[in-house]
């Protein structure tokens, strides 16, 4: 599963450059549903010194610790990054329908001025 996962990884296009944006650790939990056999494992991936390393984590507890530390570790709050890009979309989809229904009201007037002009 690891080397499936890893070859898949490396083969996709955001590959090289995950590390130029920041993406330094990535997480890939694995479950066998189909067996019953429930949780496998979290794979934890991340690049260190130009080079992708991995480190299979058995447990979910440990797995959750992993990734709390580095949450709190960054220097940013990723939670609040998204929270503005969220506020920044909406904001943006906001204007963008004022803009379309000032067309369409526009529209509607100038619809009306042309048709009460008499022509002799």
């Amino acid at each position: 599963m690891q080397q499936k996962f890893m070859d898949n990884f490396t083969r996709s296009p955001e590959f090289p450059f995950l590390q130029s944006m920041g993406i330094t650790h990535l997480f890939q939990s694995f479950e066998a549903k189909e067996h019953e056999l429930g949780y496998l494992g979290l794979l934890h991936v991340w690049y260190h010194e130009k080079v992708w390393e991995t480190e299979w984590i058995d447990t979910q507890e440990k797995g959750i610790e992993l990734i709390a530390y580095l949450q709190k570790a960054k220097m940013y709050d990723e939670v609040k990054l998204v929270e503005i890009g969220i506020h920044k979309m909406n904001q943006y989809t906001k204007m963008e329908r004022m803009k379309v229904i000032k067309e369409r009201i526009d529209r509607y007037d100038n619809k009306d001025d042309d048709e009460d002009i008499v022509l002799n």
